[in-house]
């Protein structure tokens, strides 16, 4: 609906936060876009005399704030970039064919050669500086897109019509590769883990690797592609960082292993006997915090979440496993502040959808 929109940061007023104006644009037309700092800059001339003469002009003015000088910079440097080439791949091609002609005469002159060569070296250093600052601003956005080896090589894919097209995901020392069970992208996949381990010296270990299908697979293709790949261990029944592998079916079965872990903690701590206050700060800073990563990945069925409350409730209201007592305080008003008569308990449900709200902030 809204294919553009522009942001601007407001004063402070009263709060230590600063408020965001963000402006709808219907039109791509009107949209100016976001500046961005080129690192090339840093190594052209009189780059920086112009950017000192703006600076200097603004601070003559009383009324120009820092926020004015930094936008009649970002106007000079639009100004200069736009006056001169910046385009560091039609450079370097020019620079080659000058070196090779140079190169080509009877007698080459050895100070033009070494004028060529220095110019060459200079372009090769600015066109990889500039690839590195984009790939680098383009990451949580397109991933590794701007690997076009990786991606020619491996059809990416999308688990919805909406959602981002992914080929890889990596996480601390461990890594996940996608990409379709045919036996050509098996055989790609295979021959960029040689060339990588080839190249670097980190090779792939097998035995410590396991390959998860679809359910459409059949076990003669699943043969083929595990004999391709020298990996015969099939995972997706596993956890990882507490959660399960793979998502599929009913969301409560795979997810009731929270309800296990509180139910096995609890357990525990019904064989001592603790007073109100040690059960109060148990709840606070154990059990409810067993259940935030997986809060913070997925909204919780509310079966999971009454089931949650309800271990809690048992645990605080009774002193022996599986002798339940009554509860005269619902979990409810137990989780309001004790300010207002609760014990400021956190509720789970509630919780939960914060954490949603802030996943969609950040």
């Amino acid at each position: 609906m809204f294919p553009a929109s522009n942001q601007v940061f407001l004063d402070k007023r009263g709060s230590d936060h600063r408020p965001v104006l963000v402006s709808l644009l219907a039109s791509t037309d009107s949209y100016t876009g976001h500046f961005k700092f080129d690192k090339r800059f840093l190594y052209q001339p009189k780059v920086k005399e112009s950017i000192s003469v703006t600076w200097n002009r603004s601070c003559r003015s009383s009324e120009s704030s820092v926020s004015d000088r930094l936008r009649n910079c970002r106007k000079t440097l639009r100004k200069w970039k736009k006056n001169n080439n910046m385009n560091a791949r039609d450079r370097i091609h020019q620079l080659e064919l000058n070196l090779e002609e140079e190169q080509s005469v009877f007698c080459p002159s050895t100070q033009r050669l070494w004028y060529l060569k220095r110019e060459l070296a200079l372009a090769y250093r600015e066109d990889e500086l500039f690839w590195k600052q984009k790939s680098r601003q383009k990451w949580l956005r397109s991933g590794d897109r701007n690997s076009k080896f990786f991606h020619d090589s491996v059809r990416w894919m999308s688990f919805s019509q909406e959602g981002p097209s992914i080929h890889h995901l990596l996480f601390a020392d461990d890594s996940l590769f996608l990409c379709k069970a045919t036996d050509h992208q098996s055989y790609a996949l295979k021959g960029i883990l040689r060339i990588y381990g080839e190249a670097t010296g980190q090779t792939v270990n097998p035995s410590k690797s396991s390959i998860t299908f679809g359910s459409k697979i059949g076990e003669a293709q699943k043969k083929r592609i595990q004999a391709e790949l020298g990996i015969s261990k099939e995972g997706g029944a596993g956890t990882y960082l507490g959660l399960p592998e793979c998502f599929s079916g009913s969301k409560i079965e795979l997810l009731s292993y929270i309800k296990e872990g509180v139910q096995k903690r609890t357990s525990t701590w019904f064989s001592r006997t603790l007073s109100q206050g040690g059960k109060e700060i148990l709840l606070k800073s154990v059990i409810s915090a067993m259940p935030v990563y997986a809060m913070s990945c997925f909204k919780l069925p509310k079966a999971i979440c009454a089931n949650l409350k309800s271990a809690m409730a048992d645990f605080w209201w009774s002193a022996v496993e599986k002798k339940r007592k009554i509860h005269w305080i619902s979990w409810e008003k137990m989780c309001l502040p004790k300010r207002l008569g609760g014990m400021g308990f956190r509720d789970i449900e509630d919780f939960n959808q914060a954490q949603d709200y802030k996943e969609l902030e950040l």
